[in-house]
């Protein structure tokens, strides 16, 4: 998947899924309705590092099914945090965070914006020119689980004898 392009940094579509794939892997998010409903402002930057990067990144658990809030039923002792990852920049969950934000319309980053919106419409092959990537509106409920294993098949990966779905 990284290594033939289906996430990372290069494309729109990339981008939107190895976004995905870190906020279910780090944050142990589960269903698409739980992805759908992150907005900016529930993903919570640490302090910046000299070099510009937060030292992590967390997620504001006001939305989870099963543990609800910090003291609730399955609270967790730990809050998972995304970490840099410096030995390599391009796979980082948190450099990959501030790139999505930066191809978002100035509207779209503000803390009520939903985190997964729609790629623009564009015919492009190189989109390293294209100020921003996405639309106003977010990625659909039932559209957000399909990301991942879309991204797969688009460097020939079968997700269905693997039985790789959205949430798996």
């Amino acid at each position: 998947g990284w290594s033939q392009g289906a996430f990372g940094n290069s494309n729109p579509s990339a981008l939107l899924a190895a976004c995905i794939l870190h906020i279910q892997a780090k944050f142990g998010t589960r269903s698409a309705g739980e992805l759908y409903n992150i907005t900016v402002g529930d993903i919570a930057l640490g302090p910046i590092r000299d070099d510009g990067i937060p030292s992590h990144l967390s997620l504001n658990f006001r939305l989870r099914k099963t543990q609800r809030g910090l003291k609730g039923q399955g609270a967790r002792e730990v809050v998972p945090k995304i970490y840099p990852s410096d030995s390599d920049p391009a796979r980082c969950g948190i450099r990959l965070f501030l790139l999505l934000q930066s191809k978002k319309s100035p509207d779209c980053q503000k803390d009520d914006s939903r985190l997964f919106l729609n790629v623009k419409n564009v015919s492009k092959q190189d989109w390293s020119n294209v100020p921003v990537w996405y639309t106003s509106s977010p990625v659909g409920i039932n559209s957000i689980s399909k990301i991942v294993p879309k991204q797969l098949e688009s460097v020939g990966v079968d997700t269905k004898s693997l039985r790789i779905t959205g949430t798996s």
